[in-house]
Protein backbone atom coordinates (compact mmCIF):
# COMPACT_ATOMS: atom_id res chain seq x y z
CA UNK A 1 0.00 0.00 0.00
CA UNK A 2 1.37 3.83 -0.39
CA UNK A 3 2.98 5.41 2.20
CA UNK A 4 1.25 8.55 0.74
CA UNK A 5 -2.47 8.94 1.30
CA UNK A 6 -4.65 11.93 1.09
CA UNK A 7 -8.35 11.82 2.56
CA UNK A 8 -10.31 14.23 1.83
CA UNK A 9 -14.19 15.04 2.66
CA UNK A 10 -15.78 17.10 0.26
CA UNK A 11 -20.17 18.59 0.66
CA UNK A 12 -21.26 17.48 -3.03
CA UNK A 13 -19.60 13.83 -3.25
CA UNK A 14 -21.50 11.17 -3.80
CA UNK A 15 -19.29 8.00 -3.75
CA UNK A 16 -15.73 7.00 -2.56
CA UNK A 17 -13.46 8.52 -5.48
CA UNK A 18 -9.74 7.10 -5.71
CA UNK A 19 -6.73 9.11 -7.71
CA UNK A 20 -3.29 9.32 -7.90
CA UNK A 21 -1.84 12.87 -7.96
CA UNK A 22 1.20 14.23 -10.58
CA UNK A 23 3.40 14.00 -6.61
CA UNK A 24 2.17 10.41 -6.44
CA UNK A 25 0.20 10.82 -3.42
CA UNK A 26 -2.84 9.41 -3.59
CA UNK A 27 -6.31 10.98 -2.57
CA UNK A 28 -9.23 9.42 -1.34
CA UNK A 29 -12.28 11.90 -1.25
CA UNK A 30 -15.04 10.76 1.52
CA UNK A 31 -18.94 11.59 0.96
CA UNK A 32 -19.58 14.06 3.76
CA UNK A 33 -20.99 11.42 5.99
CA UNK A 34 -18.88 8.57 5.08
CA UNK A 35 -16.69 7.01 6.91
CA UNK A 36 -13.11 7.19 7.81
CA UNK A 37 -13.00 3.25 7.91
CA UNK A 38 -14.97 2.60 4.81
CA UNK A 39 -12.35 5.09 2.80
CA UNK A 40 -9.74 2.79 4.43
CA UNK A 41 -11.57 -0.52 2.74
CA UNK A 42 -12.07 1.46 -0.84
CA UNK A 43 -8.39 2.35 -0.68
CA UNK A 44 -6.78 -1.38 0.40
CA UNK A 45 -10.00 -2.90 -1.82
CA UNK A 46 -8.40 -0.83 -5.34
CA UNK A 47 -4.60 -1.30 -4.08
CA UNK A 48 -4.17 -3.22 -7.62
CA UNK A 49 -5.44 0.08 -9.16
CA UNK A 50 -2.79 2.10 -7.37
CA UNK A 51 0.20 -0.43 -8.81
CA UNK A 52 -1.22 -0.58 -12.47
CA UNK A 53 -1.65 3.35 -12.12
CA UNK A 54 1.78 4.05 -10.95
CA UNK A 55 3.24 2.09 -13.32
CA UNK A 56 1.43 3.20 -16.14
CA UNK A 57 2.79 6.59 -15.46
CA UNK A 58 6.30 5.40 -14.91
CA UNK A 59 6.29 4.20 -18.05
CA UNK A 60 4.65 7.08 -19.90
CA UNK A 61 6.81 9.56 -18.21
CA UNK A 62 9.66 8.60 -20.58
CA UNK A 63 7.40 9.45 -23.29
CA UNK A 64 6.35 13.20 -21.76
CA UNK A 65 9.37 14.75 -22.89
CA UNK A 66 8.82 13.40 -26.36
CA UNK A 67 10.14 15.22 -29.41
CA UNK A 68 10.25 18.33 -26.92
CA UNK A 69 13.17 19.09 -26.68
CA UNK A 70 15.32 22.43 -26.42
CA UNK A 71 16.24 23.60 -29.31
CA UNK A 72 13.82 21.45 -31.53
CA UNK A 73 12.12 24.07 -33.97
CA UNK A 74 8.69 23.09 -34.62
CA UNK A 75 6.13 25.51 -37.35
CA UNK A 76 4.59 28.00 -35.99
CA UNK A 77 2.10 30.07 -37.97
CA UNK A 78 4.15 29.49 -40.66
CA UNK A 79 7.53 30.03 -38.91
CA UNK A 80 9.80 27.76 -37.93
CA UNK A 81 10.75 28.72 -34.35
CA UNK A 82 13.02 26.98 -31.80
CA UNK A 83 11.53 25.65 -28.36
CA UNK A 84 12.77 25.66 -24.50
CA UNK A 85 12.11 23.07 -22.00
CA UNK A 86 12.12 23.84 -18.34
CA UNK A 87 11.57 21.43 -15.40
CA UNK A 88 8.84 23.20 -13.66
CA UNK A 89 7.20 21.62 -10.53
CA UNK A 90 7.81 17.74 -11.20
CA UNK A 91 6.81 18.35 -14.62
CA UNK A 92 7.99 20.26 -18.05
CA UNK A 93 7.33 23.76 -19.06
CA UNK A 94 7.58 24.28 -22.86
CA UNK A 95 8.08 27.33 -24.10
CA UNK A 96 8.53 28.51 -27.64
CA UNK A 97 11.40 31.17 -28.64
CA UNK A 98 11.81 34.39 -28.51
CA UNK A 99 9.96 36.65 -30.29
CA UNK A 100 11.74 38.37 -33.11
Amino acid sequence: MPAAVVFVRQRRARHYILRLRADGVVRVTLPWHGSRAEAERFLVARREWVARERHRREVTAGDRCGPWRAGTTVPLRGVEVPIEVTPASGRFRVTFGASR
